[in-house]
């Protein structure tokens, strides 16, 4: 989940998808 979370937040924050 960690590693799913940080992607999430990573990417977020480069260009909000969904």
């Amino acid at each position: 989940f960690n590693q799913y979370a940080k992607k999430i937040l990573s990417n977020n924050k480069e260009k909000p998808a969904v």
